[in-house]
């Protein structure tokens, strides 16, 4: 709780000060906490892809599924808490039932996405209920074809053509918007939502995760139903390819950007502001440093250069010597007195040059 939702975060009937219902804000973090989800629409119909963190190695595959079938063709995906998933699934086929059963036809994907909407948005407007904590895809194909919508947990709704929720959203996004949806194929739009959750995964936090994957297309006569099995393999195997390659041409990119760097000039002198100085100049594995005395006190002033320079110079090797203008390529760290900055300088240039 910060400081300016004291006293206005404790009801979800409460606005801020500055016009913000915190409870809402709250309910939108519990979706950004999860795992990715993402919608894509194309020409021939809808994908949905899920990340699916496995806190553990003991659960059972391909249960607690996060996409689910709210009636034959309409499908939910979900970041956020999976017993409100639940919950909205279940008002989803009521409505889709309730649709047909007055007007004798499958209800559009605008007006399920309406209703939904109103109905999470009923959940904020009262203290003795709260906000649902989260965000659902809805995929379904009608009569204007294939149709993508997110539900908030504001309770507002917004049709896409491709969306990104949970914890990898912004990488997500960003992939999203390099496609081109108006000449894709749903085979290739199965493939590239796979690789998509995998680049937008993060290793350091979650281990383990199960990819899930559903469409609603011609191929699938209209249903929601999760793709088959050899497409599946098929998207996974591209999903890991494409992985390996962007690391090769990330590794491939840095050994450049070094190779780059250890031929530009050493700029020292705006390293350090003074034009005679004398010291220890320090080569270690950990970075370079000029101790400094200062002609009052004597006490040392030590001075590091940043992470570029330290990059820059540290490149394959250490720099060591003994004496002005000389420089020894040894592994082991040593140190040299310097009288001036054009000695540190021009030591440091015969590294290079």
């Amino acid at each position: 709780m910060t400081s300016i939702g004291t006293g206005y975060d404790l009801s979800v009937s409460t606005y801020s000060p500055d016009g913000r219902v915190f409870q809402v804000e709250y309910a939108q973090k519990a979706v950004d906490n999860s795992g990715t989800a993402i919608g894509l629409r194309v020409k021939g119909g809808v994908v949905l892809a899920v990340e699916k963190i496995k806190h553990s190695r003991l659960l059972v595959p391909h249960s607690n599924r996060r996409i689910m079938t709210a009636g034959k063709y309409i499908g939910v995906a979900s970041a956020g808490w999976m017993s409100d998933t639940r919950h909205l699934v279940k008002r989803v086929r009521d409505e889709a039932r309730s649709y047909n059963d007055v007007y004798k036809t499958k209800i559009p994907a605008s007006i399920i996405a309406e209703r939904l909407g109103m109905y999470v948005q009923a959940y904020t407007l009262y203290s003795s209920v709260r906000p649902f904590g989260v965000s659902t895809l809805l995929a379904c194909m009608d009569r204007n074809g294939p149709q993508l919508y997110m539900v908030e947990p504001s309770g507002q709704y917004v049709g896409y053509r491709g969306c990104a929720v949970g914890k990898g959203k912004q990488v997500a996004k960003t992939e999203i918007e390099k496609l081109n949806f108006d000449n894709m194929s749903v085979r290739e739009a199965v493939k590239e939502a796979a690789r998509i959750i995998y680049t937008a995964h993060d290793d350091t936090k979650d281990k383990l995760f199960e990819l899930e994957l559903s469409w609603v297309c011609e191929e699938s006569n209209g249903l929601h139903e999760h793709v088959p099995q050899d497409l599946y393999d098929e998207a996974v195997q591209y999903a890991e390819r494409s992985l390996d390659e962007d690391e090769d041409e990330d590794n491939e990119m840095e050994d450049d950007e070094d190779f780059e760097l250890a031929k530009m000039p050493v700029p020292f002198e705006s390293i350090i502001p003074f034009a005679i100085i004398s010291g220890m100049f320090t080569v270690t594995g950990l970075g370079i440093h000029y101790a400094h005395y200062k002609r009052n006190d004597g006490k040392p002033v030590r001075y590091s250069l940043d992470d570029w320079d330290r990059k820059m110079l540290l490149r394959d090797k250490q720099l060591t010597g003994t004496d002005r203008g000389q420089v020894d390529n040894v592994v082991a760290p040593k140190e040299f007195k310097v009288n001036s900055v054009w000695q540190v300088h021009h030591s440091l240039r015969n590294a290079f040059w």
